[in-house]
């Protein structure tokens, strides 16, 4: 995984989260929309401590249902 630094976290990134210290918290939120289909995402990551993973919980609302699939026009 490239080294990515969170915004406004200096010295922290992806890649070494795992040995962040305990308690040490994310959360991101991701909505889509599509004409009246609006899905939510909302993940939560918590450091369990160094050399631990992760705690990860991810919760979903709305309307995530995939999009119809789009039928190609028949070529002459």
């Amino acid at each position: 995984m490239a080294r990515m630094p969170f915004a406004g976290a200096p010295g922290l990134n992806v890649a070494a989260y795992g040995n962040a210290p305990a308690g040490v918290q994310s959360v991101t939120v991701v909505s889509t929309s599509n004409g009246a289909k609006t899905c939510t995402r909302t993940t939560e990551v918590v450091s369990q401590g160094a050399g631990k993973p992760p705690k990860v919980d991810t919760k979903v609302s709305g309307d995530c249902s995939p999009a119809p699939a789009l039928l190609e026009k028949p070529t002459a």
